[in-house]
C-alpha cells in the first residue's frame, strides 16, 4: 500500500486538512503559499506552451499525467514549481501536483521557470519536446537513478526486470538522453 499511498490520497503526499486549532493567520499564509505554487505551475504550463511542448493547460487525465513528468524533470533541473514526488509504476507522481493541476492560477502570481537560466530551459525543452508518455515515464526513472549515482547498465537491467512494460532499448535511450542533458548543463547537483 505504501507505494501507491499518494495515489489514494494517504501518506506523506496526501492533501492536509487545516488543523481547526490553526489561527486564521496561519491558514492565510498556507493559502498564499499554495496560490503562489499554483501560479508558478500555470507559468510552467505557459513556458511549455510557448516552446511548443504542450498545447494549453492540461485538461485530460493523460495530459495531467504527462504534466507530472514535465514538472518532475523541471524540478530536477532546479526549477519551480517544487513538489515532492513518489515513484509509482508509471514514474514520478506528486499528489499535491495532481490537486494543483485542477486549480486555476491567477495572472501575475508565482515564479516563471527558467527565467534566470535560459540555457537550462533550452536543454529541458530539447530533452522533453515531442516525447510520448512512456518515454517521459522512463526519463523520470532515469533522472532519479542518475542523481542517485546508478550506472546505465544497472538502471536498464533493474528497470527491465522490475517493470517489464519498458523495453530495454527505451530505457537505454532515456538514460542516455537524460545523462547527456545533465552533462550539457553540469547540473549533477541540480
Amino acid at each position: 500500500m505504501s507505494r501507491l499511498a499518494g495515489v489514494y490520497g494517504v501518506g506523506r503526499n496526501a492533501p492536509q486538512m487545516p488543523d481547526p486549532s490553526q489561527s486564521q493567520e496561519a491558514r492565510l499564509i498556507l493559502d498564499s503559499i499554495r496560490e503562489e505554487r499554483v501560479g508558478t505551475l500555470a507559468r510552467l504550463v505557459g513556458y511549455l506552451e510557448e516552446n511548443g511542448v504542450v498545447e494549453g493547460r492540461p485538461k485530460t487525465f493523460e495530459e495531467r499525467h504527462v504534466m507530472q513528468k514535465y514538472t518532475y524533470l523541471a524540478n530536477a533541473f532546479g526549477e519551480p514549481p517544487h513538489y515532492e514526488f513518489d515513484f509509482l509504476e508509471n514514474g514520478a507522481y506528486s499528489a499535491s501536483l495532481a490537486l494543483d493541476l485542477y486549480a486555476e492560477g491567477r495572472d501575475g502570481v508565482g515564479v516563471t521557470p527558467f527565467r534566470n537560466n535560459a540555457d537550462a530551459g533550452s536543454v529541458f525543452v530539447q530533452m522533453v519536446q515531442g516525447r510520448g508518455k512512456r518515454t517521459l515515464q522512463a526519463m523520470t526513472f532515469a533522472m532519479r537513478d542518475i542523481r542517485e549515482g546508478v550506472e546505465r547498465d544497472e538502471f536498464v537491467d533493474t528497470m527491465h526486470r522490475e517493470r517489464s512494460l519498458y523495453e530495454r532499448r527505451l530505457l537505454e535511450w532515456a538514460f542516455d538522453r537524460v545523462s547527456e542533458s545533465i552533462g550539457r548543463l553540469g547540473a549533477e547537483d541540480g
